[in-house]
Order: structure tokens, then sequence, then C-alpha cells
């Protein structure tokens, strides 16, 4: 599949890495990058970046459909790392990939995640700040090895 330019408004917000890009303008309490659209006072209105940019690689998302990521990093825009899915498809590939399961997931929230990598990235791509950041809210990063 051919990836989609992604319009200005998206692009100048975006941090692009070899794997995902990172979206580093405004977020969600939960992590999930927010713009808004429309160009009149009376017509603004907040939307969720990840859903703007998959309806534009796949050409629109119905009422009950949601954005689902392959690389399960709530602040990432690239299109080719979104599809279109239900809720329920949305819950089994967290079940199948371990996502906030008890004592596994980032124990920031994905809103802390996200704010921890924006924060990295500001300015632009630096490998290493974006290890640091992705690496601190690994909930086992501080166990001792028992062997």
């Amino acid at each position: 599949m051919i990836e989609v330019d992604l319009p200005p408004k998206v692009d100048t917000s975006v941090v692009r890495t070899p794997g995902c890009w990172f979206w580093v303008g405004s977020l969600s309490d939960d992590g999930y990058p927010t713009m808004q659209l429309g160009s009149a006072r009376a017509e603004l209105r907040t939307v969720r970046v990840h859903r703007y940019v998959c309806q534009l690689q796949w050409g629109g998302l119905g009422e009950t459909e949601k954005a689902l990521h392959t690389c399960d990093e709530t602040s990432c825009a690239r299109p080719l790392h979104l599809y279109p899915g239900s809720q329920a498809a949305n819950l089994a590939q967290m079940a199948r990939r371990g996502r906030y399961q008890r004592g596994l997931a980032d124990v920031r929230g994905a809103g802390g995640r996200a704010r921890g990598i924006r924060a990295a990235l500001s300015g632009e791509w630096n490998p290493g700040a974006l290890q640091a950041a992705m690496l601190a809210g690994d909930p086992r990063r501080d166990q001792l090895v028992l062997f």
C-alpha cells in the first residue's frame, strides 16, 4: 500500500523516525494527538489526529469504527501504522499483544508516555532521547536480575 502524504497542518507537528511518526503538538489527557479543523470560529472543532490521518489513508471511517495502531504508539500519526477497525478488534489486539496487562503496561499511562515522547522529540529526532523516553515507563526497568 502507498502511504498518503500528510497535509501541512499535520506534517509540521510530526517528527518522523524510521518507524513511527510521532506527533509533537497538542495531546489529549489520554495521550492521543489532537488538532483543530475549520476556518471560522463557528466551524472550529477538535479532532483526533490519528482518526483524521486514518481517514486520509483509508478513505473514511464508519460511525462506529476506530483508528487502530499497528505500532501500539498512541502518539503515532504515520498513515501506514493506522487502519480502521471495530472496538472489539481493538480489544482483541490489546489482549493478543499483552497491552494494558497489569504490571506490563507503561507506568506513566498512555498520556504520560505520549507526553514523555513529545518532550524527548521537541525540536528534532534524537534516537537516544527517544529511546530513553520510551523506556522511562517500563515497569521492569528497575528490577534486579535474579539469575
